[in-house]
């Protein structure tokens, strides 16, 4: 399998307002659509950011798996634009 990476904007280890219970929270850099209502226009830059890889973002999840299930959390991807 392929590692994907990527630039991060910032990571939020306890969030509690990007979904359901408490979250680890991914920004990543870079958006094209440059919304008028965008939650996040810091993030709409491409440059700058931390590199990263997807191994790496899995192995930070991994360490944090016992919280988030019992604070009923999760993973949420955010930015920037995500896909």
């Amino acid at each position: 399998m392929e590692n994907v990476t990527g630039y991060l904007h910032s990571v939020e280890t306890a969030g509690t307002l990007a979904g359901p219970g408490v979250r680890r929270v991914l920004f990543l850099n870079g958006c094209p659509l440059k919304c008028v209502y965008c939650h996040n226009p810091d993030t709409r830059r491409y440059k700058g950011g931390l590199q990263t890889d997807a191994y790496t973002e899995l192995r930070g999840i991994a360490k944090q798996k016992d919280m988030l299930i019992s604070m009923k959390g999760g993973v949420t991807l955010s930015g920037g634009e995500p896909l």
